[in-house]
């Protein structure tokens, strides 16, 4: 993991979107958060958002799997821990500045924060539920051949 936070603060009124969720994304892929594109920018539909998302972690053979969940903070926490073990993965939900945020979760916990405030998760999303997105291999076929490969050379 390389900790980071985020260049954009989000204040839509000034046309300004927040960029936490790709200083997540960049944080957990251990680049630079200026390397990952700022998804987010100019508030497109969700559908938008997830393809550009999608798009950019193409290229490192990754997508994610998200799950939602509509219970305590601490419960969705464990479960990630119990599903995912010690690799980091992303926690969406609402800080405390009233807006959805993405943070780096790890095992159970929040692990790292990329709001410059420090704002946390304090509850769910508008929607009711926290979103976990694991990273997972796009091409798992590809994946293992390019792995026996290079053991074989």
């Amino acid at each position: 993991m390389k900790p980071q936070k985020q260049r954009f603060k989000h204040d839509p009124e000034n046309g300004i979107y927040g960029d936490c969720h790709r200083t997540a994304i960049a944080t957990v892929l251990g680049i630079d958060r200026d390397d990952v594109p700022h998804f987010g920018d100019g508030d497109p539909p969700a559908e938008e958002f997830f393809r550009r998302e999608a798009e950019f972690l193409k290229r490192f053979n990754l997508r994610t799997v998200v799950v939602p969940f509509g219970d305590k903070l601490q419960n969705v926490l464990d479960f990630a821990q119990h599903a995912n073990g010690d690799t980091p993965y992303l926690l969406g939900g609402t800080s405390k500045t009233g807006v959805h945020h993405t943070v780096v979760g790890r095992g159970n916990a929040i692990a790292h924060d990329p709001s410059t405030t420090d704002a946390g998760i304090v509850a769910p999303c508008k929607d009711g539920y926290y979103w976990l997105s694991f990273f997972v291999v796009d091409d798992l076929a590809a994946h293992v051949a390019r792995h026996h490969q290079r053991g074989a050379a």
